[in-house]
């Protein structure tokens, strides 16, 4: 499984994880009441038709937004869009679904200038004040080596996108930032075919509930950042002037997905720690809850979108495959885990960002 989200009508949808089979179902329903799932086999559920342009690559990215809509992000095949003489259709796209009749209200393609070969967008915050939907591309290029992480800013009125904020460091996954599944490293097969650490960049992100400001973070990263949506979504501010607005928010554990609630909380699926991890609005981060023989299944239902499933593409098996070469990744070297603390690089942060990493700290499950 990738994500999961539920509509207000009590209906559960999850992704199904490209790395985990290419050629399965995209979308699966859960039934809430038996806990049967059944894949969707409406037109655009289905796998991609290269002639039409219908259906789905590679998703990931699922959220339903106040208004009842599921949003599905299919990543698409950017390195055969964009290849000289390749099928424009396959680039990536975003669908709009009516929960109430399972229709597509609509089918936005991103445009392919906002796009690179190395790109894979996963993830979504729907500004529905704007219109506007804030896409995380990771940009994890050949074999990671070559990161291009940005934020796409997707305009729902007139359909134009923009790539912002290309490399910069709050998008650039942090050095020391290791992924630590078991007590093993995450390592990917490299351009030369030897193991390298995996490392990440920007992939989660969500936005508050009153629109007004847009939080992400890197995988491979233990910093939380804000944009005024505001910022982000104006036309009139170049890169250096956005850049100049993004602000410290406070620390997180090396994650995949995270969340917000009306209190604006962010739950973050803190894998290192097989934990769900909160920060909350005076700057303390904690564990909200943690398993110590086993990483966390089940997921944190925000008012009306759940958190990401922690470490969706490496799983304890630890093989997943990339969305260009379809190749194996696994883990033949060794970790330690390590405690969420300054230690682990949650700090400093500048006054004005209101974090105190001294506060970082675990509580047992079950303790508030």
């Amino acid at each position: 499984p990738g994500n999961i989200a539920v509509a207000p009508n009590g209906k559960i949808f999850i992704s199904m994880h490209p790395f985990g089979d290419p050629k399965g179902p995209r979308i699966m329903e859960v039934d809430p009441a038996t806990g049967k799932v059944t894949p969707l086999a409406q037109d655009w559920a289905g796998p991609i038709n290269p002639q039409t342009g219908a259906g789905i690559s590679a998703i990931i990215g699922i959220k339903v937004s106040r208004d009842g809509t599921l949003w599905l992000l299919d990543a698409g095949q950017p390195a055969e869009a964009l290849k000289p003489g390749g099928n424009p259709l396959l680039g990536p796209k975003l669908y709009a679904i009516d929960t109430a009749t399972m229709a597509a209200r609509d089918a936005y393609v991103i445009p392919l200038d906002a796009v690179r070969p190395g790109s894979f967008i996963q993830d979504l915050a729907i500004d529905l004040t704007r219109q506007t939907i804030y896409l995380a591309d990771c940009g994890i290029g050949q074999g990671m080596t070559d990161p291009v992480p940005a934020i796409i800013v997707l305009d729902l009125q007139d359909r134009s996108a923009r790539r912002m904020l290309e490399r910069h460091p709050a998008l650039m996954p942090e050095p020391d930032a290791s992924m630590i599944i078991d007590g093993t490293e995450v390592r990917v097969i490299g351009p030369d075919n030897t193991p390298m650490p995996a490392r990440v960049g920007i992939n989660p992100i969500t936005i508050s509930d009153d629109d007004s400001t847009v939080y992400f973070g890197s995988m491979h990263g233990r910093t939380i950042w804000r944009v005024p949506a505001s910022s982000l979504a104006s036309r009139s501010l170049g890169d250096r002037t956005l850049a100049q607005r993004l602000v410290r928010h406070g620390p997180k554990g090396v994650s995949d997905g995270f969340s917000i609630d009306s209190a604006g909380n962010i739950y973050v699926t803190d894998v290192n720690n097989n934990a769900i991890g909160i920060l909350d609005q005076q700057g303390h981060y904690r564990h909200l809850a943690r398993r110590h023989e086993r990483r966390p299944r089940r997921q944190l239902l925000r008012r009306r979108q759940p958190a990401a499933s922690p470490r969706r593409a490496q799983r304890r098996h630890q093989r997943c495959r990339r969305p260009d070469a379809h190749r194996p990744l696994h883990a033949p070297g060794q970790g330690h885990r390590r405690p969420l603390t300054r230690r682990a690089g949650l700090g400093p942060y500048p006054a004005d960002s209101s974090v105190n990493p001294a506060s970082v700290r675990s509580v047992r499950r079950g303790r508030p």
